[in-house]
């Protein structure tokens, strides 16, 4: 069984791109492991889309560098705080389900500038099972069937400081871009062989 995780204190290096609204963040552990997310950045003036992501990792050193699009998109509307907690998604990377990348959101916490809504749910760390090519927007609320509370803390939506040289991004893409690397693709990621740990089962039972 391959087995790799990865957590957000492991973040190595982040970078961002204004001319081409890409963003990286490079994470990598003491066992050699590594994952590279490559994501786009589509800021509108109450949404912030991500989409478009590559990530590239390996499990150890001297092992082959695997490659996956993500399809999911996701959309966070800057007038909405979102508080989520124990969200687990399985993104199966063969169509035999053997090889499969697991993304545990333990706490999210998304804050723009000004809110007039809230969206707080625990998943309490149920599967999600999805090819990691499906092509769908989702939008973290909506997606998870949880409601949104209201608030009186209403004020005008900020505009991005367009004076900002390319390579110092506003404060919040780059706080976009950390939880985006927490939400899809790498609280903790754990890369394994079912079929591995199958037959690595079928020994030991036959052994006995």
């Amino acid at each position: 069984m391959d087995v790799t995780d990865l957590d957000n204190s492991e973040i190595s290096a982040s970078t961002y791109e204004r001319r081409s609204s890409e963003f990286k963040i490079h994470m990598e552990n003491r066992f050699g492991s590594w994952c590279l997310l490559i994501c786009k950045i589509r800021d509108d003036e109450t949404e912030i889309e991500i989409y478009g992501c590559n990530i590239l990792f390996s499990t150890q050193n001297g092992r082959p560098i695997l490659k996956h699009s993500i399809g999911y998109r996701l959309k966070f509307s800057k007038y909405t705080k979102y508080d989520l907690k124990k969200h687990k998604f399985m993104f199966d990377l063969d169509t035999t389900g053997d090889k499969t990348l697991e993304i545990y959101v333990h706490d999210l916490l998304v804050q723009f500038e000004c809110f007039n809504r809230k969206c707080e749910f625990e998943g309490n760390f149920v599967d999600n099972d999805v090819p990691i090519d499906m092509d769908q927007l989702f939008y973290p609320c909506e997606n998870f069937r949880a409601g949104y509370s209201y608030t009186n803390d209403v004020c005008e939506i900020f505009k991005p400081d367009t004076s900002r040289p390319d390579n110092n991004p506003p404060w919040y893409m780059i706080y976009i871009a950390i939880i985006s690397i927490i939400f899809m693709a790498a609280f903790i990621l754990v890369y394994f062989c079912r079929k591995r740990r199958a037959k690595s089962m079928k020994v030991s039972t036959e052994q006995d």
